[in-house]
């Protein structure tokens, strides 16, 4: 629970899509996955220069400086 507390906001994305996580300023787009899932891509890069992607299970966090993670688990 510690982990928590550099967050401002920690939201779990649940399986499916909704208009709550998707009406998110972070998140660019919505997408089908190669395996049939749920990929949202979010305004930011990873070190390879592609959209960074979030899948439901995952974590999105908001920091107390505004920008966004993707965590696995807190």
């Amino acid at each position: 629970m510690e982990e928590t507390k550099r967050y401002k906001k920690a939201i779990l994305i649940p399986e499916g899509v909704t208009p709550t996580i998707f009406a998110l300023p972070c998140i660019y787009s919505c997408h089908k996955g190669v395996d049939g899932g749920i990929v949202y891509l979010l305004y930011d890069w990873d070190e390879q220069g592609n959209y960074m992607e979030l899948r439901p299970g995952q974590w999105l966090c908001e920091r107390y400086d505004g920008k966004w993670e993707v965590k696995d688990k807190l």
